[in-house]
């Protein structure tokens, strides 16, 4: 991907605004200083959006309701599951990418993002290893969703859930439902990976 120029960086981005939307004020604020230190103010009402995945499911729940998905939306999260990425981009969001690398890839997810292309940060380890269908299953369940009540949410049958999450475990090569989650979370076991630090 190539870069853009510092002298074209600098123009681009003192005409651009963007509205962050964050589950913690705190991040949210010691963001915005971030992101004015690159020449891009802060405004609710911006055209373009900035979500931070905090804590992650964060974003999907947003991008569910789509009252707070009309903008055009970058997505920053600490997740690197591939599969979730996948799930995000199944909300048409205009580009996702690291929470920690926000400050050396705004700029140009941003240029994508406002000429409509979308931008994808080189941060995950493969491919996607589930279907769609699978994959939603799979959020259904690691949201605290049993068998039945996601076969009645999806309109199907019992035994049609319970045959795609076999596959979903056969796939991801995990020994059960709870293992499953933990893919899909991008957590270790023993492990507290959904951080984001707001030191000044």
């Amino acid at each position: 991907m190539n870069a853009i120029p510092f002298s074209q960086e600098a123009s681009f981005l003192d005409k651009q605004a963007l509205s962050i939307i964050c589950s913690n004020s705190h991040i949210a604020e010691t963001l915005a200083e971030k992101v004015q230190l690159l020449n891009v103010q802060t405004d609710p009402s911006a055209p373009y959006c900035l979500m931070i995945d905090q804590p992650t499911g964060f974003a999907l729940q947003c991008l569910e309701d789509r009252s707070t998905h009309q903008r055009p939306t970058l997505v920053a999260t600490v997740n690197t599951c591939p599969d979730y990425w996948a799930l995000l981009w199944e909300y048409n969001v205009a580009g996702i990418m690291g929470y920690h690398l926000i400050e050396h890839e705004l700029v140009t997810a941003m240029q994508r993002m406002t000429t409509n292309q979308s931008y994808h940060s080189a941060l995950l380890d493969g491919p996607p290893k589930l279907t769609s269908t699978e994959r939603r299953i799979l959020y259904m369940v690691a949201c605290g969703w049993s068998n039945q009540d996601i076969a009645e949410q999806l309109v199907t049958s019992l035994q049609s859930i319970k045959n795609h999450m076999k596959s979903v475990l056969t796939k991801l090569q995990v020994n059960n439902r709870t293992e499953a989650a933990l893919y899909l979370w991008d957590i270790q076991p023993g492990c507290n990976n959904d951080t984001i630090s707001y030191e000044r």
